[in-house]
């Protein structure tokens, strides 16, 4: 801990040095105004330069407030963009500004020292700093002290396995936002308890408090009412109450719709189709999962559009550049040539003075010329091996000169698709986070696979794995391919199931289907497209 702190305060006074560039006190006066208004944390790239230039002038001038209160904000502002480590360092400089400056400015400081050592898990250290300030507590504390310092401990005190304090300052921490009026604080009270008695184990009490935090939250229209409502959801499924549960995730399904937010709405459609599908309602279920699919896809080719357009970005501009040049050229030739006609005396000198400084241009034109060349040929580099990842070599290739791909029909091809068993029971189990690096783990482990057997990946749909051997030209994977490459899938899985039986965490089992016959495979959509295989096999 004492080397982390060493080490933060070290950069972080070599970083607020390196803005040593001297600025006007109207500039700095100026720059504090607008940072003293403007959220830096939704505006970081275009603010982070200008408040390191104020915090270096407010050093120099030795104010330590305006030091203290910019520093703040950087912290904050790092924070939010997960730079943990930035962040510590910008608020540990800034401490003994704050501690010159006022009681109010360091119970400030505090709260976001508080907040970043609970982000980067120092648990016993946020307990132990937060004990050592509530001792000389002040009645007249800021409000967001009373809430934040004792969130941040009680927080950590859970993942100490301390749950009994924690849940006693839980409560005292919503009782004193009741009687304050706090109507938000009082949700996050009702749902740190909810979530805590969840927890613990206790469904119907964690129901209670999720139940009476989300009534809340819809009163007051704020912001996190379809979290609020999914983990009621979540919750309602723990106890087996399937018909409440498709409820709340069918309201926090129409909330996202509405907010526009795609990627939450992804994420519901897949969790209402899977609460269906427990409740008996498979016709209900594909619907939604196959919704679900759609928006996926929407949601992954954006970043295939947009390689798209950069290539022919590319493209366009390397035919201007030729057409420029070659325009250039010619006019620069026309010179040449009236040139001899109006110097006619002096034939000889005045051409070779027009020649040398033609040269010059000619051969400066054609170095620019030639570096402009390397940078699109890189991008276009660049563009082509991502289609490449994206889509098989012949199809790419096709794309690239026609600008489109027509369907092709194949008579003999393998394909093989995979899932995982119990996939919702065992998701259930594992955090956002965990979830998300187990599944990617299992899939990169896959694609090295496909990529040894030379089978092309054709997509992926939540928990499965679809890939097919024996769509190039010529053949680089057979049937037997395919077996070995579903074999040795299984075996990473069975390893990997190994591997987390050892350290008591859960686990996929994994499902694998393989069959041969002719398949129609192409690319559809427009601006969005997709590479797929169609056919009874």
């Amino acid at each position: 801990m004492r080397k982390r702190i060493l080490i933060a305060l070290m950069f972080s006074m070599i970083c607020i040095s390196s803005y040593a560039q001297k600025i006007s006190v109207d500039q700095a006066d100026s720059l504090y105004t607008f940072l003293d208004t403007v959220d830096i944390a939704s505006d970081y790239e275009n603010t982070l330069i200008q408040a390191k230039k104020a915090l270096f002038y407010f050093k120099s001038q030795q104010d330590s407030c305006k030091i203290s209160k910019l520093s703040r904000k950087l912290s904050r502002a790092y924070e939010a963009n997960g730079m943990i480590d930035s962040a510590l360092q910008v608020i540990l400089w800034s401490k003994p500004h704050a501690y010159a400056c006022s009681y109010r400015e360091r119970a400030f400081n505090f709260i976001v020292t508080s907040g970043v050592y609970l982000n980067l898990e120092e648990f016993e250290y946020v307990v132990q700093i937060s004990n050592d300030f509530e001792r000389d507590w002040p009645e007249s504390a800021p409000d967001s002290l009373i809430y934040e310092v004792p969130m941040n401990k009680a927080i950590s005190l859970v993942y100490l396995g301390r749950t009994d304090e924690a849940k006693t300052i839980f409560k005292e921490m919503y009782y004193s936002y009741v009687e304050r009026n706090k109507v938000e604080q009082q949700i996050d009270g009702l749902n740190n308890l909810g979530a805590l008695y969840g927890m613990l184990g206790e469904l119907d009490s964690a129901a209670y408090f999720l139940e009476k935090a989300a009534k809340l939250c819809v009163d007051i229209q704020c912001k996190d009412q379809y979290e609020f409502l999914q983990n009621l959801s979540t919750l309602a499924s723990e106890m087996n109450d399937s018909k409440k549960a498709i409820l709340y995730i069918d309201s926090a399904l129409g909330i996202a719709r509405r907010t526009n937010n795609l990627a939450v709405e992804t994420e519901l459609l897949r969790e209402i189709a899977m609460a269906n599908k427990r409740d008996g309602n498979n016709d209900v279920a594909w619907d939604f999962l196959v919704e679900h699919a759609n928006l996926q896809d929407t949601l992954f080719s954006t970043e295939i559009a947009k390689a798209l357009a950069r290539y022919r970005e590319a493209h366009e501009n390397e035919q201007k550049e030729r057409k420029i040049h070659e325009l250039e050229v010619d006019k620069l030739e026309s010179d040449l040539r009236e040139s001899k006609l109006r110097q006619s005396r002096n034939l000889y000198v005045v051409l070779g003075v027009v020649i040398f400084i033609l040269a010059i241009a000619l051969w400066s034109r054609l170095r620019y010329t030639s570096r402009t060349k390397k940078v699109i040929e890189k991008e276009k580099e660049r563009s082509e091996q991502l289609l490449l990842n994206i889509l098989p070599h012949e199809v790419a290739q096709e794309l690239k000169e026609k600008g489109e791909s027509e369907a092709k029909d194949f008579e003999n091809v393998t394909v093989l698709f995979s899932d995982f068993q119990h996939f919702t029971q065992t998701a259930e189990k594992l955090s956002a986070k965990a979830l998300v690096q187990e599944i990617n783990t299992c899939f990169k482990a896959f694609d090295e696979i496909m990529q040894k057997y030379g089978i092309e990946k054709i997509k992926t749909i939540g928990d499965a794995y679809m890939a097919a051997g024996g769509l190039n030209t010529p053949r680089t994977a057979e049937p037997v391919d395919v077996v070995k490459a579903g074999i040795e899938m299984q075996q990473f899985m069975h390893q990997r199931k190994s591997d987390k039986e050892k350290v008591g965490e859960p686990f996929f089992e994994m499902r694998v289907g393989i069959h041969t016959g002719p398949v129609v495979a192409g690319i559809v959509g427009v601006k969005k497209f997709q590479y797929d295989i169609w056919g009874d096999t």
